[in-house]
């Protein structure tokens, strides 16, 4: 098999002659170095076959280039599946730890929050397997903050691994739970209705609800306004809400604790069942949770899972468009993506020794010297630039979806 001509499938029909080793006895044929003899294909059909299979699924390429899926199968794991167990990535300063439920269990999710890049993907979430992954990881103690949702186990393996390093419970989990305190009383008010037009309406609009005042439109604005009169419960529960998402606009870890009490003193007594998920979890967490305010207050970082959470999207995708990949096809299409690259500039000192001076400022004489001195040293910063990757880029793996899902794309390499 060779490339398509002209959008049809092209096929050499070769002789070759075969010979027989006069020594073993064994037989070989003539080699050609543009064949792979493994496939009965030309080289550049495999190599074009082994790129087309990390981005598109299997069973579009078999019927693409005229060949049969389990060929294109076994191409994309003989090119890949020593590659990719030696891909190692840069040590981040902020990490991301998550799980992810796909190919029948749950696997463990390791990103760079700092480049916002995909490092690794685990075949399990279990301990073993995260300590494992943990000790081979190289330069781990320049790890700053990690990055988690309030997962105990997860936050003891960090202590282990990474002692230098702050735990921050991933905001979007804790604001989370306001949210459903605020489904909860809506479902409340709810079941007390009799009118079936008005749980209609309470079931239809619950998404206004969810929204942000700042991003409410007039529509939903005036909706907000007349829950308010009718259902006064549902308007203090959305203040409730509102007020603490505003909790993480603080600026340093005491104001976000002087506003979180603030908030809990404002709960109703008929509404604190709503409210006592959240609650417990501050109180089990607090300083987990406080610790995003130090890393932003210290690096200028809202340092979330927001970008682990969007590479779980993009796995699942790629999921979906193999329908039924095995972990180990999914894995490398992950993390045999586009690699986001970048220069890391370190200094390390060196200890030089100074050019003896002229004896009595004569020309040609120099003092003579016997033993160690060290003031004849000096210590002097020396630049060292490396080129590294930092991960998969989850900007271009989300390019590549996209690609797709329309039917438009590029051939590798290209644009």
């Amino acid at each position: 098999m060779d490339l398509p001509y002209l959008n049809r499938y092209t096929c050499i029909h070769l002789t070759r002659k075969r010979y027989r080793c006069k020594g073993c006895e064994s037989t070989f044929f003539h080699p050609l170095d543009w064949i792979d003899d493994t496939h009965r294909a030309t080289k550049r059909f495999v190599n074009r076959i082994a790129d087309l299979a990390l981005e598109i699924n299997f069973s579009i390429i078999a019927r693409e280039y005229g060949i049969s899926e389990h060929a294109v199968r076994t191409i994309f794991y003989g090119r890949y599946k020593d590659i990719i167990d030696t891909t190692r990535f840069e040590s981040p300063d902020y990490l991301g730890i998550d799980e992810l439920k796909i190919a029948g269990r749950a696997r463990g999710v390791i990103t760079n929050l700092s480049e916002n890049s995909a490092i690794e993907f685990l075949s399990d979430n279990s301990n073993s397997t995260l300590s494992e992954y943990f000790k081979q990881m190289p330069n781990r103690e320049n790890i700053k903050a990690v990055a988690m949702d309030c997962t105990r186990r997860y936050k003891n393996l960090v202590h282990e691994f990474f002692p230098q390093a702050a735990v921050v419970s991933d905001k979007f989990h804790i604001v989370r739970m306001a949210n459903i305190a605020v489904d909860e009383t809506r479902k409340m008010v709810r079941s007390g209705i009799d009118s079936k037009r008005m749980k209609l309406r309470l079931k239809k609009d619950h998404w206004t609800l969810k929204t942000r005042e700042d991003n409410l439109d007039d529509w939903q604005k005036e909706k907000l306004d007349s829950w308010r009169s009718d259902f006064p419960l549902i308007g203090v529960t959305y203040d409730l809400k509102e007020e603490f998402y505003n909790i993480y606009e603080s600026g340093s870890r005491q104001e976000a604790k002087e506003r979180f009490n603030i908030w809990r003193s404002h709960i109703p007594s008929e509404l604190a069942s709503h409210w006592k998920e959240l609650l417990t979890c501050w109180g089990n967490w607090e300083n987990e949770i406080l610790n995003f305010f130090d890393v932003n207050e210290q690096s200028g970082k809202k340092l979330t899972n927001a970008y682990t959470e969007c590479q779980n999207g993009l796995t699942r995708a790629i999921d979906r468009s193999g329908r039924g990949y095995s972990f180990e096809a999914i894995r490398v299409k992950l993390l045999l993506g586009p690699k986001k690259q970048g220069v890391v500039t370190s200094y390390r000192s060196i200890r030089k020794k100074l050019k003896p001076k002229p004896a009595g400022g004569a020309i040609g004489y120099f003092t003579s010297y016997n033993g160690d001195d060290e003031d004849d040293y000096e210590t002097e910063q020396v630049q060292d630039r490396r080129m590294v990757t930092w991960g998969v880029d989850i900007s271009k793996l989300d390019e590549w979806m996209e690609e797709l899902e329309t039917k438009q794309r590029r051939l590798p390499g290209v644009g």
